[in-house]
């Protein structure tokens, strides 16, 4: 089985609440962009 850091939807659909892994939001924004994390994060995290 390969591992990767990056899964599709319906992977994380299938496992998730499985005890060995974590799911991380890393969203990065560059200053000139002009967003703000709270609130991308509010209106499009998966719940």
């Amino acid at each position: 089985m390969e591992i990767s850091a990056l899964v599709s939807c319906e992977w994380l659909q299938q496992n998730f609440g499985a005890e060995n892994q974590v799911i991380l939001d890393a969203t990065f924004f560059l200053p000139r962009q002009q967003l703000k994390a709270k609130k991308e994060y509010q209106q499009q995290h998966i719940p």
